[in-house]
């Protein structure tokens, strides 16, 4: 293990009448309103994707200015 300390950022949205929580690992500093955008409709996207191919949750990966991937987690919420 290296020391990098991981951090998450999450958030909600609604898909196919769902509410979807999901969170990438990613240090929140480095999150701009342009990578919270892209991270947030990418896991819209892809819960989309999988929720019509019958999946309640599912990884996420997405590259980052074109050179750096994170991983992350999409779930639907339970009422």
């Amino acid at each position: 293990m290296n020391g990098t300390r991981k951090e998450v950022f999450q958030g909600r949205v609604e898909v196919c009448l769902h509410q979807v929580s999901f969170w990438y690992d990613i240090d929140e500093s480095e999150v701009t309103t342009d990578i919270a955008d892209a991270l947030t409709e990418e896991a819209e996207r892809r819960a989309k994707e999988l929720i019509n191919q019958g999946f309640h949750s599912g990884s996420l990966n997405h590259v980052i200015g074109g050179e750096r991937e994170v991983g992350g987690f999409w779930k639907i919420e339970r009422d």
